[in-house]
């Protein structure tokens, strides 16, 4: 199996956030679902520096599940000892 780049995932995940968030303040939009976990902010109330928090929290609990759940595969897939 390929190597997995858990850093490059989390950054490019939180890369994705903070321009959604952006794109949603610049809108003047008050309601933004974060994922599954059904978190939701007002992008028309946060900072610069508020998104980025945002999205950074976002990134690692979305990798974390990632992580969680792909060590979890593989050690299904692992032969009995």
């Amino acid at each position: 199996m390929a190597d997995l780049d858990w850093g490059r995932s989390y950054a490019e995940h939180q890369r994705m956030r903070v321009g959604q968030l952006r794109t949603a303040r610049e809108r003047g939009e008050r309601f933004f679902r974060l994922g599954d976990a059904g978190a939701v902010v007002d992008p028309s109330r946060l900072s610069d520096r508020q998104i980025e928090d945002v999205a950074w929290r976002d990134a690692e609990r979305v990798v974390n599940r990632a992580i969680i759940s792909h060590n979890e595969q593989a050690e299904r897939r692992r032969p009995a000892a």
